[in-house]
């Protein structure tokens, strides 16, 4: 299945980078909905992401909560 930006599906680096960004202006997290309008993708694309967030220790997720994320572990890429 194709993305539905043109720049392909986003990565996990993507959704960390916009979870971050959307705790910073809400003070909470995001829905996978939101993700996936936000990053304009599919839910199943936003899940395998934070899935593989959550495998190496960058975010843990609540299960069976919508809000559920918790940022931790990394530290946000400067922009160059």
């Amino acid at each position: 299945m194709r993305a539905n930006n043109g720049d392909g599906a986003p990565g996990p680096d993507q959704v960390y980078s916009k979870i971050q960004d959307y705790v910073a202006h809400w003070n909470m997290a995001p829905t996978i909905r939101e993700l996936a309008t936000e990053l304009d993708c599919g839910h199943s694309t936003v899940q395998r992401a934070i899935e593989k967030l959550e495998k190496d220790g960058s975010i843990k997720v609540h299960k069976r909560r919508s809000r559920g994320i918790v940022l931790k572990g990394r530290t946000r890429k400067a922009a160059q």
